[in-house]
């Protein structure tokens, strides 16, 4: 399976998110998941309902296995 790699630019705001993590998102900040997700997973754009947190925290572990080999491969 061919690993999904992150630009600086995106593996920049990725890290920013989460060093400013809260329970409760911010507009940006869910419009951000909603944007990369869309990207690396090549999908629309839509915002999961938010009644349940189960897609976005699916969504967000995603994004943080993608940053994740980025950063790993950039190190190696």
């Amino acid at each position: 399976m061919k690993k999904i790699k992150m630009t600086n630019d995106d593996a920049n705001k990725w890290l920013n998110y989460k060093n400013n993590y809260k329970v409760q998102p911010t507009d940006d900040q869910i419009d951000l998941i909603v944007q990369l997700h869309a990207k690396y997973f090549n999908h629309n754009e839509y915002y999961p309902c938010t009644c349940t947190p189960k897609t976005w925290n699916q969504w967000i572990a995603q994004l943080d296995t993608v940053y994740n080999e980025t950063r790993n491969s950039t190190q190696t």
